[in-house]
């Protein structure tokens, strides 16, 4: 994986052991929901037409969902400038433990048509996606004050702090100037962060 050097530390191996298996847990979760959409038996198993269109609702949702939270952990650039929010393990942890708790409201549905190994298997994952986003929130909370995902492999910031009124950490007044250079946690930087004070 790019940026991550060797050996790894044990918060990197945690998450993305973490990781790996949410991404796991996801694939399954949209090839369960996709059996259960392309099998008519589950379909003609209900009612009326509202019970088949929200089951068809909460499939196609926990298929995107699913999908959506498999991006976010990828973790690539190119998703990552769209949805910041998701660079957050506390939001990730929310995001799973909801398509947790969906699919398995939507297992309601699926108890009605007779077949319950489908059922049973979603089910399972459901409960898995939900302990996964509780460890993501714990974990969080333990490890990282900022509950960055990024925080465990990335350097410090390399943008500088100013005052307020300062747009870019210019004062317009060099002479009076007085800063102070900070090195951040982690390893030192090799072009400091400048504070600049009043």
């Amino acid at each position: 994986m790019p940026g991550v050097g060797l050996p790894l530390t044990p918060w990197q191996l945690f998450s993305y052991g973490l990781r790996g298996c949410v991404g796991i847990l996801c694939l399954i979760l949209v090839a369960l929901n996709m059996v259960l959409l392309v099998e008519g038996s589950y379909l003609s198993g209900l009612d009326d037409w509202v019970d088949k269109t929200g089951f068809v609702f909460i499939r196609v949702d926990c298929i995107l969902l699913a999908l959506v939270v498999l991006l976010a952990e990828l973790e690539g650039k190119w998703f990552q400038r769209y949805a910041l929010i998701l660079k957050y393990w506390p939001v990730r942890g929310g995001l799973q433990t909801f398509l947790g708790s969906l699919s398995l409201f939507g297992c309601g549905m699926v108890s009605s048509t007779g077949d319950t190994t489908v059922k049973v298997f979603i089910q399972v994952v459901g409960f898995f996606l939900m302990a996964v986003g509780v460890v993501y929130v714990l974990a969080s909370l333990l490890h990282m004050n900022s509950g960055r995902v990024a925080a465990a492999t990335e350097g410090p910031p390399a943008d500088s702090v100013s005052g307020p009124g300062e747009p870019d950490g210019q004062n317009g007044n060099e002479d009076e100037e007085k800063s102070k250079t900070y090195e951040g946690p982690g390893e030192p930087s090799k072009t400091p962060q400048k504070f600049v004070y009043k």
